[in-house]
């Protein structure tokens, strides 16, 4: 058990990131932690931040996303719009085999500014999306409280260090790698089935008439390319089950029809019964969307566009043909 414990750790000082390989397919994880806490007088230094793909995501989400709104004093601007809401999301990021599962929340540095949250975030490729939802949400939440309820910043690289190494143990010893893996056809039939049961079918239609609308062609061809400069976001409300599982169900259904290289970044925010969904590359535009009430952007199901009626039909039998497929 000791040894067995060394050689763990050893593979964790090694590198912030880890890979191994089974069978045909190389697997990766690395825990990043950057932005504000009471640890640091001001941006906390990056923790784990060594891929291309979370030094990505701390660009477009921190920067160029909350840094440019908070700039730019859009949060808040309109005066007959409620306060924006705070921090405190769940988000999961798919960008063909390279996921990333995080979490953000309200913090401040050493000097009591409290603009900026921290975020934790594990990048995983290699893995199935479920092992975002099943291992890595739940631990990033007990890894969250261990930050929240410290001043120290050697505590905080040490959290970060224990979830490294908790997410290496489960993967070796619980995991058999593959490709990452569609399920589209039930990811259709479900969604279709949450709507059916709450707002209805019109709904449904809605959401996907103002994604397609703006220029991503998610109801035309399947498999067509989302270039670099398309992209459109949608808010839409969560299903019976968790946030989680129906975030898996989007990104399921949207890779299905647009293809495994499509960007899809869903945030969650805890609590809420909304998510918000970027196709594309965000840009600060649609991550207004991380602080903005319900009256500020409502849920696409319930906003009364004029839809053609040959739009709806195609999406009827959309959904028909996949739920039978």
């Amino acid at each position: 058990m000791r040894e067995s414990f060394k050689r763990i750790s050893n593979k964790v000082r090694e590198g912030l990131h880890l890979k191994g390989q089974s069978s045909d397919y190389a697997w990766g994880v690395s825990v990043a932690a950057f932005g504000k806490h009471p640890g640091w007088n001001d941006h906390m230094e990056d923790i784990g931040l060594d891929t291309d793909v979370l030094a990505e995501l701390k660009r477009v989400l921190y920067f160029e996303g909350i840094g440019r709104n908070i700039d730019e004093g859009t949060w808040g601007k309109d005066k007959d719009e409620p306060a924006p809401r705070d921090y405190g999301h769940e988000l999961l990021w798919v960008r063909g085999n390279d996921i990333v599962a995080g979490r953000l929340w309200p913090s401040r540095d050493g000097k009591g500014r409290s603009e900026y949250p921290m975020i934790l975030c594990v990048h995983y490729s290699g893995l199935p999306l479920k092992f975002a939802v099943k291992t890595v949400f739940p631990l990033l939440e007990k890894i969250e409280r261990l930050c929240v309820e410290t001043d120290s910043a050697d505590k905080v690289r040490q959290a970060v260090e224990t979830a490294r190494t908790k997410l290496l143990q489960f993967v070796e010893s619980n995991l058999s790698t593959a490709a990452l893996h569609i399920d589209y056809h039930r990811a259709v039939a479900e969604l279709a089935a949450q709507f059916d049961a709450g707002p209805g079918r019109e709904g449904l239609v809605r959401i996907l008439y103002q994604m397609d609308r703006e220029g991503v062609g998610l109801c035309q061809v399947p498999g067509r390319t989302v270039f670099v400069e398309q992209r459109t976001h949608a808010r839409v409300p969560v299903g019976a089950g968790s946030g989680r599982e129906t975030a898996l169900l989007w990104v399921n259904f949207i890779l299905g029809r647009l293809g495994k290289g499509t960007a899809v970044l869903v945030l969650m925010p805890v609590g809420e019964s909304w998510m918000d969904i970027v196709v594309g590359k965000p840009t600060s535009a649609e991550l207004y969307c991380t602080r903005a009430s319900l009256k500020a952007i409502p849920l696409a199901s319930s906003v009364p566009y004029n839809i053609d009626p040959g739009f709806s039909e195609r999406i009827n039998s959309l959904l028909r043909g996949a739920s039978q497929g």
